[in-house]
């Protein structure tokens, strides 16, 4: 599958470097807060699934429809990922209760 998903993304198919420039990131030197990690795999799991949707729509138009299923499944887990990293990064309950609780003190 993983051959088929390069040809199709128009990388090359025997080398990995074609596609792990999408996984990738380097990491800058310096302080490395913990929240930067999961911002990161949610900026990667984004690029994933634009890339994949337009393999998919590129798939549709060549009429190659097995190809198209199996990239929708990927797009599904793809997307389910980032799903669950955006409810991670979003407001902290409980730090916003203590906000509230420092503001009226």
């Amino acid at each position: 599958m993983f051959r088929r998903l390069c040809i199709l993304a128009l990388a090359p198919a025997c080398l990995w470097l074609g596609c792990r420039t999408l996984l990738v990131d380097i990491e800058p030197e310096g302080v490395f807060r913990i929240r930067d990690l999961p911002e990161r795999y949610r900026s990667a799991e984004g690029r994933i699934a634009a890339r994949l949707r337009s393999t998919i729509r590129l798939s549709r138009a060549h009429g190659d429809f097995g190809s198209e299923m199996l990239l929708k499944r990927a797009l599904i887990e793809v997307e389910d990922r980032a799903h669950h990293l955006d409810h991670f990064l979003g407001e902290d309950s409980l730090g916003m209760a203590l906000d509230g609780f420092a503001q009226e003190a």
